[in-house]
């Protein structure tokens, strides 16, 4: 009998493609909500693009020369092929005509081999919240939207006192890999938003990543994290996390480590990258441990280095280019005759003393000294004229 901590973490779990392995389906509790509807699970459309190939004795110790040439030969060039750890093959095709060949293979040269649908490159899973189809069923769903490449559905239920209650949100699964970003309904327009399902973790060894069936390790408490028993059977006081270390079960929600795959999960499937590439941009934007707050803010930006703000104004002083400070308010420009002696009695900041009252004393002083000249230009050109005017009038006389 499963623990109840287990029966009660599936249950709230949204639908996830677990059902499936290699394109083939497993007989289990999720995989009806996926074969719903489709008469194979190894059925190709047009949109499949992603294959397992796999043989008895795994492509390890084969050529891998060998196998691209028999593959160019067979079905063409193809867009990818990568070698997995488990030792198979996933073809990645370029067309529709490549994918039917492809799934029709099972000799590859002197090679016996099977080939099937991956269980997860080719869908796309996204939600829908419409008040409207709570009343459909499942079925009734696939059957209406199957046009719209949707090819399974599953209601999400809530547990409210020990009972499920079906909600007016359901998982769809399209069978291609861009998830649309609505679906008509009707003469509904439904938007869809992308699937995030909850993080995996083992029943096994508690850990996160991988299910309890592909587990190595050994059997740890969920509840006090000591191997050797399960959860179900722990007489134990004490309450400790098998991944934070924290006073809490392995299965709590509020472990910091299962926020953390969250967040993996999230950053993974909105921004359609590998989990390897979202656990990167993930832990470089997390917090590192024995860093606070302030003394990030006090890092330098030049070095990178954590310093205080004492340190920063020694080591980078203020510049020159820097405005001065307006004059205030009880600053007065002196008379002609003391500019110099009042200003360096009444101005104490050494820029004003160099710069603003110098200027203006200087302007104020040429602009004087040319009117004067101007002016005495003007009178001696007046009394000259009159000079001449009468002495040519006496003349005449």
């Amino acid at each position: 009998m499963a623990s109840a901590e287990a029966g009660s973490t599936q249950s709230r779990w949204l639908p996830s493609l677990v059902g499936l392995h290699g394109g083939r389906c497993r007989r289990g509790p999720n995989s009806y909500a996926f074969c719903m509807g489709l008469s194979d699970c190894t059925i190709v459309t047009a949109d499949t693009k992603f294959f397992i190939m796999s043989t008895a004795d795994t492509f390890h110790e084969i050529s891998p020369f060998l196998v691209h040439r028999l593959i160019l030969s067979f079905i063409g060039e193809v867009k990818n092929i990568k070698k997995l750890k488990s030792g198979d093959l996933l073809i990645e095709v370029s067309n529709s005509n490549q994918a039917k060949s492809l799934s029709r293979l099972t000799e590859l040269g002197d090679l016996k081999v099977s080939v099937s649908v991956h269980r997860n490159l080719n869908f796309s899973r996204g939600v829908i919240s419409e008040r409207g189809l709570k009343k459909h069923t499942e079925s009734e769903l696939i059957q209406e939207l199957s046009e719209q490449k949707v090819c399974a559905a599953r209601r999400i239920h809530i547990k409210r006192d020990g009972k499920l209650i079906p909600t007016q949100h359901v998982v769809l699964t399209f069978s291609t890999t861009e998830l649309p970003k609505s679906i008509k309904a009707g003469y509904l327009s439904c938007p869809v938003k992308p699937y995030i399902p909850n993080p995996v973790r083992c029943f096994k060894c508690q850990k996160f990543g991988h299910s309890q069936q592909a587990c190595k390790g050994s059997k740890i408490c969920a509840k006090c994290s000591v191997s050797g028993h399960d959860s179900s059977d722990c007489i134990s006081d004490e309450v400790k996390c098998r991944n934070c270390q924290g006073a809490h079960p392995a299965f709590s929600r509020s472990c910091p480590q299962w926020a953390l795959e969250k967040e993996i999960l999230t950053t993974k499937i909105r921004k359609n990258i590998s989990f390897a590439e979202a656990r990167r941009l993930v832990s470089e934007r997390s917090p590192k441990p024995g860093v606070t707050y302030s003394s990030a803010v006090k890092q330098c930006a030049y070095c990178g280095s954590h310093t205080t703000p004492q340190g920063i104004q020694k080591n980078f002083p203020r510049s020159s280019t820097q405005p001065a400070p307006a004059p205030s308010d009880s600053v007065q420009i002196p008379n002609k005759s003391s500019i110099r002696e009042k200003t360096l009695a009444t101005v104490s900041h050494p820029l004003k003393d160099k710069q603003i009252p110098k200027q203006k004393e200087t302007v104020k002083a040429t602009d004087n000294t040319d009117n004067v000249k101007k002016l005495q230009r003007i009178k001696e050109t007046k009394a000259a004229k009159r000079a001449r005017l009468a002495a040519l009038k006496k003349n005449k006389d």
